[in-house]
């Protein structure tokens, strides 16, 4: 037998052509074969999450300066509790000291989350939206004609969602027309983004076979 077979290399590119067939077994129904691909997956992914996560972040910022004497410091200190007490949620009599950890990362998650909304979200599309709509300032025709739609796409889609405006006045009919309109700018961005997905998707589907078929089974190159 070549040693070439049993070549770290050889052994990998075997294991995953393996369990990516046990991953399309899928498609027939499923299986306790595929199930065992599924946990192996989850499993080494956990496993990847943890190891990175203490080298890069527990050791250099809570274990190594604790173990260093830096204990008494509450900015080591503090999150030592927290992170102990969202361990101590699984223990029955000290439950109660979970609520402090998980307040915390509920507090700064939606502080950061809604932070993150404003400055990546709201602010880049309120100045991606003010265009400009004369030639020569925003461009040629074709330029100012995308910038009008886009315009109008941004104004119809907001007014979707007003729902307080009486339909009995004018602007309420503008709202009502303008909601139309945006619902169906809604529908051709979510029937682009769904287009993108599985583009995507057939794109992941591509490269696996590619891989069963060339560096696997090498019958394409």
């Amino acid at each position: 037998m070549p040693s070439s077979f049993l070549s770290p290399e050889t052994v990998g590119v075997s294991l995953a052509a393996i369990l990516t067939l046990i991953v399309f077994s899928y498609l027939w129904r499923d299986n306790a074969a595929y199930r065992l691909a599924e946990h192996v997956f989850v499993g080494t992914t956990i496993g990847y999450v943890f190891v990175m996560a203490y080298h890069q972040v527990l050791y250099p910022k809570l274990v190594g300066p604790g173990l260093a004497g830096g204990w008494s410091d509450p900015r080591i200190a503090v999150p030592a509790f927290l992170g102990l007490s969202l361990l101590l949620r699984r223990v029955g009599p000290l439950r109660w000291l979970g609520n402090w950890g998980v307040a915390f990362v509920i507090g700064a998650g939606s502080a950061l989350a809604l932070a993150g909304a404003v400055a990546g979200t709201l602010l880049p599309q309120a100045q991606a939206a003010a265009v400009p709509l004369r030639p020569g300032v925003g461009g040629d025709w074709a330029a100012v004609v995308g910038n009008a739609v886009l315009v109008v796409g941004v104004l119809a889609t907001l007014s979707y969602f007003y729902f307080t405006g009486s339909k009995r006045k004018v602007e309420g009919k503008l709202l009502e027309v303008g909601g139309s309109v945006g619902k169906w700018m809604m529908m051709v961005a979510f029937g682009a983004l769904f287009a993108s997905l599985a583009i995507s998707r057939l794109s992941l589907l591509l490269g696996r076979l590619n891989f069963l078929l060339g560096d696997w089974l090498g019958i394409i190159r």
